[in-house]
């Protein structure tokens, strides 16, 4: 069983300091520029989908990437 130190470990929030939220909010700006890009650019369809729908989950990699920055995203605890 995992022990429940490490599931609070992967569960946790961290608190933002200003230069992360300044760091996620110039890139939420440029995917949003990339995101109007190819809705006005791509035609309709499944394509166009793809893109925006791997657009948002890129987003939320980059925030974790910024939340945790110079930390693994996964930390293992040691169980004693």
């Amino acid at each position: 069983m995992i022990d429940e130190r490490q599931i609070n470990s992967w569960f946790s929030v961290a608190e933002l300091s200003r230069e992360q939220v300044e760091a996620f909010a110039e890139v939420m700006k440029q995917a949003k520029r990339f995101a109007v890009a190819v809705n006005e650019n791509m035609p309709d369809g499944e394509d166009k989908n793809a893109v925006l729908q791997s657009l948002r989950q890129n987003i939320l990699t980059v925030e974790l990437a910024i939340r945790y920055r110079f930390k693994p995203l996964i930390m293992t605890v040691p169980v004693n």
